[in-house]
This record gives C-alpha cells, sequence and structure tokens, in this order.
C-alpha cells in the first residue's frame, strides 16, 4: 500500500470544506471537520497526522483557540499547521505566525498555490524528521533506521510492514529494540529524542 500524507481540514464553510476534500484527496488522505470541537473529537482517535489545515473564524471556537488546544496532543506534535483564513489584516497573519502556524493562506486560493504550499510543507517536516534522524547513534542497524525513519513519519507499524515487505511482528519487534536502544517508551519519544 502506497504511503499517503494524512491532512486534517478544519472550516464551518461546507462548500470550501468539500472542495477542499476532494482536491486535496487526489494526493493525501484526508478528514475533514466543520467546528473546533468536532476536530478535537476526531483528533482523539487518530493515531497519525501530518498537517492541518484551519479556518480561523468558526462559530464556537475559534482557529486560535483549536490551535492552542491541540499543541499538547500526541498526534499533533510537530505537525504543520497552515491557517486558511478570509481574514487579510496583517494583525491577524501575526496572531497565527506567533502561535506557531507554518503558513497563512488568504482565501480564496488558487487551487495550484494551495497544493504546492501543502505540498512544500510536507516536504520540509520530512526534511526535518530525516535530517534529526541521520543523529541517531551507530549502535543502530540499517533496518533500524529505516524502521525508524519512517516511524518519525507518523507510519504505523502495518503501514511499515507493508511498505518494507516485512510482517507486522517483526517490524514491532524493530521498533521494540530501537526503542529500548534509545531509552525512550514511546514511538513518538524519537522525535523528541532527537536534537533540534
Amino acid at each position: 500500500m502506497e504511503y499517503r500524507n494524512r491532512i486534517l481540514v478544519v472550516d464551518d464553510d461546507d462548500v470550501l470544506r468539500k472542495y477542499l476534500e476532494t482536491v486535496l484527496s487526489e494526493q493525501y488522505e484526508v478528514f475533514s471537520a466543520a467546528s473546533g470541537q468536532a476536530a478535537l473529537d476526531l483528533l482523539a482517535d487518530m493515531s497519525r497526522l501530518d498537517l492541518i489545515l484551519l479556518d480561523i473564524e468558526m462559530p464556537g471556537m475559534r482557529g486560535y483557540e483549536l490551535h492552542e488546544r491541540i499543541k499538547d496532543l500526541t498526534v499533533c506534535h510537530e505537525v504543520p499547521v497552515i491557517y486558511l483564513t478570509g481574514l487579510t489584516h496583517p494583525d491577524e497573519e501575526i496572531k497565527g505566525l506567533g502561535l506557531g502556524a507554518a503558513d497563512f493562506v488568504t482565501k480564496p486560493c488558487a487551487k495550484d498555490v494551495l497544493l504546492a504550499r501543502v505540498e512544500s510543507r510536507l516536504r520540509s517536516a520530512k526534511r526535518l524528521d530525516m535530517k534529526k534522524l541521520s543523529a541517531l547513534p551507530e549502535m543502530l542497524t540499517d533496518t533500524e533506521l529505516n524502521v525508524l525513519q519512517r516511524a518519525a513519519l507518523s507510519m504505523t507499524n502495518e503501514e511499515i510492514a507493508e511498505h518494507m515487505g516485512y510482517t507486522y511482528g517483526y517490524v514491532k519487534f524493530v521498533v521494540s529494540q530501537c526503542m529500548q536502544k534509545l531509552g525512550i517508551s514511546n514511538r513518538r519519544d524519537v522525535k523528541l529524542f532527537l536534537p533540534e
């Protein structure tokens, strides 16, 4: 099975949300929510996520508040957030970037521009993961390093097994061995273990 990045779209505009789902699903696995609370409910059941497209003006919970609330969620650790909004005042962009947003896109946005920005953010996140992984101790074998590279991209053990042609049990064993060698207790700690 081909690895597909997972993107969460959070926007209360039904027409725009459906359009984004259609456009993005050609290349990515797309999830969507119409509100901040719906996004939180969805994130509670997710084990992997690669990028969030987030509207700012939504009823109940603004995008800024949702961004603050998801920062501590394990699934959202180091996941780039792109604000997609109709707000054009520079103060809004400054606030979003101050919260740690990777990008700020004013809507309506041309399809090609949006796809280019999404791909750019996903590539940047991947380069960061690979750079960090290159600093791992030499005590890891090539197989362990290859498995951890995929784990750092938030692939599940099942996805790693399918991608690499291994059994699920073998991948689980390799991940466990790596974590033991690195002295960490959670596979997501691979990213935290490595220097910035």
